[in-house]
């Protein structure tokens, strides 16, 4: 069962010494398929930026990510911050594999680096 909550802004009024202050106070906990995301996304970064990088990373999502040359698809869309572009559940990144790979549940990576800044990802599989 997945736990979403999502928080409204809060407004908090502080009054000290006749001044008037707000403060806007925006939180969501993050699921654990967003922060897989957000943690795949990392690694790529650093490979990205690092030649020679060579990283065996394994993760658990609990819905469907595909990976295809140059592009990452999301089963849910959600806004992912960070130095690549995004449309909707597209995410633009500098990657590229032998074939499109749909990674969910346990999977085990190969990501390395480049240098020419491309990451080569690879899926290992077990057993």
């Amino acid at each position: 069962m997945e736990f979403r909550s999502y928080a409204l802004i809060q407004l908090a009024i502080v009054v000290a010494l006749g001044s008037i202050s707000i403060a806007m106070i925006h939180t969501r906990p993050m699921n654990t398929y967003e922060t897989t995301v957000r943690d795949l996304l990392a690694e790529i970064w650093v490979a990205a930026n690092t030649p020679g990088y060579r990283r065996t990373l394994v993760l658990y999502l609990s819905r469907p990510l595909t990976l295809n040359n140059g592009t990452i698809i999301l089963s849910q869309e959600f806004w992912v911050l960070g130095p690549f572009n995004q449309s909707g559940r597209f995410l633009r990144v500098p990657i590229v594999v032998e074939e499109s790979i749909v990674l969910e549940g346990l999977v085990v990576l190969e990501i390395e680096g480049s240098s020419t800044g491309v990451v080569i990802v690879k899926r290992v599989t077990i057993g």
